[in-house]
Parts: structure tokens; C-alpha cells; sequence
């Protein structure tokens, strides 16, 4: 007779993982299996030898052998009638890590394929039972049976509890003192036009590109116009892993006192004489430059560029001087932004030159003039700007004689080709000298990038201003 049994609890073994990917690396703490084993011989045969094992079932590699019979339970018929205790302690081997890693990511796994979220799985940690080795006692006795001496065995299987433990992800030390800090590495300024030549006062864009390195921080810049600061140090926020800043500023461009001769600018020449084209006057070269700094930083960039203000041309007079009457004309242009063309001439504006930008398109400043040329003052009459449509109406609007005023106001366009016609007394309120000089056309190209999506509309606003006395 002979019996043998696993006792609870079972043994344990830790794995845990080395990466947060799989579960690699297992304990080799002492591992405790405790068993119950019994038995006796039968008549006139007596105790021989008897050991208890741990055995792998897969490979039936013994990991741990215990001869537990003792020399005082020898040539005795019986070893025990009852259960005995037995514990067998000892340190894992290859085959057993090797199968408790494997028990531990078959079930991580499995979690996983039921829906489960791998980092957080392992961040919590799981136990597994594994069921790879069996208990086994081999009790022998001797005597008369010629079958006496071989050993006899019985199995039981006995689990191991493998402990997959948690795995929390190693949070970076950081040495402030070793981190890079914020810094400026350049600025350059730039203007689309060097050298305007145009109706003035006129606005130019400037920009300017601060780059950085990618550390995010705070740095204060003005933009200085021929050695003058144009505002006070305005700041600017580059958020992490921003590493420029673009900045924006509009120059304003003022006519500077002629040279040529004055008198010739305010007198009408004769009839039958010829005209006087006045020269364009040439102002000095300027610059406009940026400053950019930061604690212990300071960098800057200079643009040079050269701005020419245009002055009306003068034109003939036709009338009869004993005819009393007003006559109508427009000679300077159209300004459209900060482009100024020559009726009948091309405009092409940019996006940057607008006002203001919406899905409908891009609001322009725009302005035109009025010239009196007859030899009366004309009565209220209505100035009206169109292009596929009304754009703007100025009303009531007078001209002395002699003398030209500025129509002036927003229009709003889409992308692509106009023609913008102005028309001057659009509703024939009053007798002139001349009635076919009242028609004036301009083609305007308007920037892709303006996104427009509806017709060309406008923004009302009857600003009219004394330009110039003839």
C-alpha cells in the first residue's frame, strides 16, 4: 500500500517584465512544495527505500529529488499508515522559468485578444496557474517476491502559482540644469516692393521671420523706420516646438515737399498750349529695420528701399472760357490697395495688401479722383464705381472749379479678373462742357489667396477729401 498527495498552498514563482512588451524575467527565489505520502509493505517483505520528486510533465525532467525514508523505518514492514508531511524546497531551473515567462504572456495575451488594454493590463499585473509538473513518491520493499525490490511510484499533479507582476514605466530623470533653454537663432526682414512709385500717402507691407530653437519662450521686437522706433516693444509667445514667428508691419509712405516748379502744379495751361507732365518726385533712400531680443539676446535685420511719389498730370483745357459750365475728369488713376495704375492700365493686388479677408474674398481700400476742368463749380452729382455690379456710390458729391477731390472707400472682391469702371455723374444731374469724358476703366487682377466665394460686393463709404486746387 502506498499514497501520495499536493498540498495547498501551491508553490509561487515571480516573473515580471523587463520593457513593458512581454514578461522576461523570472525570480529565482527558493520555490516550496508541500506533499502528504504514506506506506506499507506487504507480509514477509520489509522497507527498502523511499523518495519524494518534483517532475516536469512535458520533458519529465526531475527538477527535485528527497529520499525521505529513514534509517529507523528500514527492515520495517511499515513506513506510515497515516499521511505525512513532506516539503521539498528548492531554486527554479531553466525549464521551469522558461515555461513561467511563457504562462505569464500566453495569458497577457489572452486578456488582450478579450479586449484588453496591454499597458494597463501589465500596469496592474495578473497571476496565472500553471500546470506543468506533477508530485511523485517512489516507495520500494524486499524480500521473498521475486518483485520486491522494484520500486513502485504514484503521481499527483501539482500546480505552481505564477505571480506576473506589475510593470510600471520608468519615468525620465530630468537635470534642469543639463536641459537646452530657449534661444533666438536669426531675423530677417523682407518688403515685397524696394521701390514703390505711386500716389501717396501710401501703406507698405513689411514682414519679418524670427526663428528659434524648438524650446518654446517669450521675446520683445519694434520695428524701426529710418532710425525711429515705429511703436514701443511689443512681445511675442513661441509655444514648444514653434520654431518661427511671423510678424507683420505696414510703413507709411508721405509725399515730401517738390522740387519742380510750384506754380506750374496750381495753374491751368491755355487752350491750343501743350501740356506739363510734373516729374516724379525722388525722396532719399530709407530703411526700415526690426530689433528682437530676449535676455541676453539682442540680434536685428535692415531693409533699404526707395519710395516715389507721383504727381498728377496736368491736362488742356478744351472749353470755350466764355462757357460757364463744369466739366469732369478724372486724370491721376486708381489706387487699389497699395498698387496705383494709370486708367486704363492692370492692377494686380496680393492678399497682404487687403484690409481684410473673409470666404467672400478680400476688402480693399480704394481711391480715385475727381478733377474740375470746366469754369464753373458743378452742382451735387453721383460718382459710382462698378465692376459686374455696384461696388460704390459716392452722392451729392461737388467739385469746385479748378480743383479735384479723391473718391474713396472699401470694395470687396473675389479671386480673379474685373474690370472696374468709373463712372463720373453717373446720373447726368449736370450740364458739362464735355459729356464723353465720364467713363474710366481699370483692369484688376485679385490674389488667388483672397478665397473668394460670392460675387464682388462693397463696403459703403462715401469718403471724399480736397486733394489738390488747380
Amino acid at each position: 500500500m502506498m499514497d501520495q498527495r499536493a498540498v495547498s498552498p501551491e508553490p509561487v514563482m515571480k516573473v515580471v517584465s523587463s520593457n513593458g512588451q512581454s514578461y522576461d524575467q523570472v525570480d529565482n527565489s527558493p520555490l516550496n512544495f508541500v506533499m502528504q505520502a504514506k506506506g506499507r509493505c506487504e507480509n514477509l517483505h520489509w522497507v527498502k527505500w523511499g523518495r519524494l520528486q518534483v517532475q516536469n510533465k512535458t520533458s519529465n525532467k526531475i527538477h527535485y529529488s528527497k529520499e525521505v525514508i529513514s534509517s529507523a523505518n528500514i527492515n520495517q514492514k511499515t513506513w506510515s499508515n497515516s499521511w505525512k508531511t513532506v516539503s521539498l524546497t528548492f531554486n527554479p531551473d531553466t525549464v521551469l522559468k522558461q515555461q513561467a515567462a511563457e504562462a505569464c504572456n500566453q495569458e497577457l495575451n489572452k486578456r488582450i485578444q478579450q479586449g484588453g488594454n496591454k499597458l494597463t493590463i501589465m500596469k496592474q499585473g495578473f497571476s496565472v496557474l500553471m500546470h506543468k509538473t506533477v508530485s511523485q513518491f517512489n516507495f520500494t520493499c524486499r524480500g521473498p517476491s521475486p518483485l520486491a525490490n522494484h520500486p513502485k511510484s504514484v503521481n499527483d499533479s501539482h500546480p505552481v502559482r505564477v505571480s506576473c507582476g506589475s510593470f510600471t514605466p520608468k519615468t525620465a530623470v530630468i537635470n534642469p540644469a543639463t536641459m537646452p533653454k530657449f534661444a533666438l537663432k536669426g531675423v530677417d526682414i523682407s518688403m515685397n516692393k524696394t521701390n514703390y512709385q505711386g500716389v501717396c500717402p501710401a501703406e507698405l507691407p513689411v514682414k519679418a521671420v524670427v526663428t528659434a530653437n524648438p524650446m518654446g519662450g517669450k521675446f520683445q521686437y519694434r520695428f524701426i523706420k529710418n532710425g525711429q522706433p515705429e511703436h514701443h516693444w511689443k512681445e511675442y509667445t513661441l509655444a514648444k516646438n514653434q520654431t518661427q514667428a511671423h510678424l507683420n508691419h505696414s510703413l507709411s509712405i508721405k509725399q515730401e515737399s517738390a522740387q519742380s516748379n510750384t506754380s506750374l502744379n496750381k495753374k491751368i495751361q491755355q487752350p491750343g498750349q501743350s501740356q506739363v507732365n510734373q516729374p516724379l518726385q525722388q525722396v532719399p533712400l530709407r530703411s526700415v529695420s526690426i530689433e528682437v531680443k530676449r535676455p541676453g539676446q539682442q540680434l536685428s535685420d535692415i531693409q533699404q528701399f526707395q519710395a516715389t511719389c507721383a504727381e498728377p498730370k496736368m491736362v488742356q483745357a478744351t472749353y470755350n472760357p466764355s462757357t460757364q459750365l463744369p466739366d469732369l475728369a478724372s486724370r491721376v488713376g486708381f489706387t487699389l490697395g497699395t498698387v496705383s495704375a494709370p486708367w486704363g492700365g492692370h492692377i494686380k493686388v496680393a492678399a497682404n495688401d487687403a484690409v481684410e479677408s473673409s470666404m467672400r474674398g478680400c476688402k480693399f481700400r480704394f481711391k480715385y479722383d475727381v478733377i474740375n476742368i470746366g469754369s464753373a463749380d458743378s452742382a451735387p452729382s453721383v460718382q459710382r464705381l462698378s465692376g459686374g455690379g455696384a461696388l460704390h456710390t459716392a452722392s451729392n458729391f461737388t467739385v469746385s472749379k479748378g480743383s479735384s477731390r479723391n473718391v474713396s472707400g472699401h470694395v470687396l472682391l473675389k479671386p480673379g479678373q474685373h474690370v472696374l469702371v468709373a463712372s463720373l455723374d453717373h446720373t447726368k444731374q449736370i450740364s458739362e462742357i464735355k459729356e464723353n469724358n465720364n467713363l474710366y476703366r481699370v483692369r484688376v487682377t485679385v490674389d488667388q489667396n483672397c478665397s473668394g466665394a460670392a460675387e464682388s460686393g462693397m463696403l459703403r463709404q462715401h469718403t471724399q477729401t480736397t486733394a489738390f486746387a488747380l
